[in-house]
């Protein structure tokens, strides 16, 4: 019987075809059918959202800016260019009936359409997703972010002369030695003439970060490694005031979960930064940069490999704002402040060696965080080697965009101009660090930072190694 209404229905005329093809498909499902449907892709609209038909076609209403990822599965689909636009192919999957009534109920009407649930027709659409796209401000941002800790951590060696050795007795140089408190000095003579103050720094700061971002109902996440230096000069203006220049190189590689693909990040900076610091109390540190990334995206899509070669330019501008109270000579804690602004803007890129290749809309992003936290920072002696470390912890909010949008339209047509989602990044986040500057000699000096932050859907590490000479 079923098999006479299939061939009774295949006469209907194409006008109909919209009904029947939905009575056919849902009649698959209940029935544990397989068979193979064409889905046109028309404008896409918001997952699980009721949608239209219109000149008698069929139109799949899956968002690519919604991935589920607990919906990813494999499964083998072909696309194929039409003159009435881009029309995938897939084999129909199979979903019991009282799953599709529950997500009837609970998500609204016109949910059971095969096309939301077909393990290929997900598979493929999030292929055409251009996810990696979305990630690109994660990266800027975090790049931009490691040449500021760079910077910062130097910034806290030319003030690191705010807690010093102090020695606990007072020596009298003499013609025939030395002599101490309560003694008196024979034949003295005057001290060993002042060390003029070295006002001229030259550094280098290497750094290498790695971190994950996790998936949620809005994206796809990502893992990411990243490494480059940091190297420039500054110069004493008043003892406790100094300015500098610097320039800095980042390469980031991305890592997509879920699907295939790489991406990549070439990043350049021009900085300019200044601090202000003295034996205790105020201390402040400003820095301004711009900064040009090259990009290079490579998606797995159905079996070929698209590629896009955006670009970004991006100006940001941060300072910091602390207080020094000294417990001892050595030992002192700070409470400090921090802002930092960071404007992004992304060209477009047309993808080239897809079957799907896309026209990627250019955009911008912006990223606007506080800091708000407290150091424990103490001097001593090792030997010859004087060391001057810091412990510290804060609290980190963004105050702009937690996740980032791209636009995009199918180069060949069928599609018209839809958006991706990044997963969201949490606004708030802890974060926190440990590091040591160790004056080797009085021109040269090594240090080391190791920095922290993480949040119930992102964590990242992040290492610092300086070189410092003085004069």
């Amino acid at each position: 019987m079923k098999s006479m209404k299939f061939a009774q229905q295949s006469a209907i005329p194409q006008r109909v075809f919209a009904a029947v093809a939905i009575s056919l498909l849902l009649l698959a499902l209940t029935t544990n059918y397989n068979a193979s449907a064409q889905t046109v892709l028309t404008p896409p609209i918001t997952l699980f959202q009721t949608f239209p038909t219109s000149n008698n076609q069929l139109q799949v209403a899956i968002s690519l800016d919604r991935i589920l990822d607990q919906e990813i599965v494999t499964g083998q689909s072909t696309l194929i260019s039409t003159p009435t636009g881009l029309v995938l192919t897939a084999p129909i999957g199979t979903l019991p009936l009282f799953v599709l009534t529950q997500l009837d109920q609970e998500l609204g009407p016109n949910v059971s359409n095969p096309a939301f649930f077909n393990p290929a027709v997900r598979r493929a659409l999030i292929e055409l997703a251009p996810n990696l796209y979305t990630d690109l401000p994660y990266i800027t941002f975090d790049n931009t972010h490691t040449v500021y800790n760079s910077l910062e951590s130097r910034m806290a060696e030319i003030r690191s002369d705010y807690l010093q050795i102090v020695p606990s007795t007072i020596q009298t140089y003499t013609a025939e030695g030395k002599s101490g408190p309560g003694k008196e000095a024979k034949n003295p003579v005057a001290p060993p003439p002042m060390i003029p103050e070295q006002k001229w720094g030259f550094f280098a700061i290497g750094n290498g970060k790695f971190g994950e971002l996790d998936s949620d109902g809005n994206g796809l996440g990502f893992k990411y490694q990243s490494g480059g230096v940091v190297v420039g000069a500054d110069y004493k203006i008043l003892p406790k005031l100094a300015i500098g220049i610097a320039g800095g190189y980042e390469y980031s590689n991305l890592d997509p979960k879920f699907v295939g693909g790489l991406g990549s990040a070439n990043s350049g900076y021009g900085v300019l930064f200044t601090t202000y610091g003295g034996p205790d109390g105020l201390y402040a540190e400003a820095i301004g940069a711009v900064g040009y990334t090259a990009y290079d995206i490579q998606r797995d899509v159905l079996g070929t490999s698209a590629h896009g070669y955006p670009d970004g330019w991006d100006a940001s501008v941060g300072g910091t704002l602390g207080y020094l109270f000294k417990l001892t000579d050595n030992i002192g804690i700070a409470p400090f402040g921090k802002i930092f602004y960071d404007h992004l803007w992304r060209s477009g890129t047309s993808e080239t060696g897809s079957i799907a290749g896309l026209d990627v809309k250019h955009g911008s992003a912006d990223s606007l965080q506080t800091v708000v936290g407290g150091k424990l920072v103490a001097t001593f002696n090792l030997g010859p080697v004087r060391l001057n470390n810091e412990i510290w912890a804060g609290y980190r909010h963004e105050y702009l965009q937690t996740q980032y949008a791209v636009a995009s339209s199918f180069l060949d047509g069928g599609v018209n101009t839809f958006t991706t989602r990044s997963p969201r990044f949490h606004p708030d986040s802890i974060v926190g660090g440990v590091g040591t500057n160790a004056e080797i000699t009085r021109s040269w000096s090594v240090s080391f930072n190791y920095n922290v932050e993480a949040n119930d859907t992102y964590y990242g590490h992040e290492f610092l190694w300086g070189l410092k000479y003085q004069f």
